[in-house]
């Protein structure tokens, strides 16, 4: 009897003992999305609106031109209130396509439009909740606040400790790493990405070579008007 205790007890210490399994904390440090991403997911994202808005805008604006033409001939070269109005319209299409486009990405389950996607960022609440349409709304029209500090309040990113911009800090919103606020923070990032650099590059080429044109284009019609 004393040597089959023994025994048991000898098997009791080397059993393994079951342990439940503990969910991975997503209270990690947060990695906010650095000021050189948040520009180059701006630039994509605005070339992609800016080329939906201008298939929408296309047929209105081509209305528009017609009624213009046709009031002027009216009304002997003056403009008429529904060529205007046209106008607006065309306009507004522009900021409707906007609204929906960040609203749509930004309450997806991704957390971020395509630009932010290319390049490892999402757009989520302080405590990485998911943001509602109306606060995209409100971010999207407090982004115009920058307009009126020329821009510089763009900037703010450099110095905000949760790197956000004036729209964010009026939406409470922040720019993060795409793998904050999920079951594996460790995977964050504050390296720039291949994609981010290569969207800058592309950038920079294209203004380089605008500038580049637009000086030769200077020197050429200068030169003719000197010979």
């Amino acid at each position: 009897m004393r040597k089959t205790m023994m025994i048991a007890a000898v098997l009791g210490r080397s059993a393994p003992v079951a342990v439940p399994v503990q969910a991975q904390s997503n209270d990690g440090p947060v990695v906010y999305a650095r000021f050189l991403k948040r520009v180059a997911a701006s630039l994509v994202d605005g070339f992609i609106v800016a080329m939906i808005a201008l298939v929408v805008q296309m047929p209105i604006a081509l209305i528009a031109g017609v009624s213009s033409v046709g009031a002027l001939d009216t009304l002997g070269g003056e403009p008429s209130d529904g060529s205007l109005l046209l106008e607006l319209v065309v306009q507004a299409v522009g900021i409707a396509v906007g609204l929906a486009y960040f609203g749509y990405f930004y309450t997806s389950a991704q957390q971020a439009s395509p630009g932010k996607l290319l390049v490892g960022i999402k757009l989520v609440r302080p405590d990485g909740e998911t943001i509602s349409f109306a606060r995209s709304v409100g971010r999207y029209f407090a982004n115009w606040l920058n307009v009126f500090t020329l821009g510089l309040t763009y900037l703010l990113p450099l110095i905000t400790t949760k790197r956000q911009a004036l729209h964010d800090l009026v939406a409470d919103t922040v720019v993060v790493d795409r793998w904050a606020f999920t079951e594996s923070p460790e995977r964050q990032s504050e390296a720039l990405g291949g994609c981010a650099i290569a969207v800058l590059v592309l950038f920079a080429l294209a203004v380089g070579g605008g500038a580049l044109f637009a000086i030769i284009g200077v020197a050429a019609f200068a030169s003719a008007m000197g010979a």
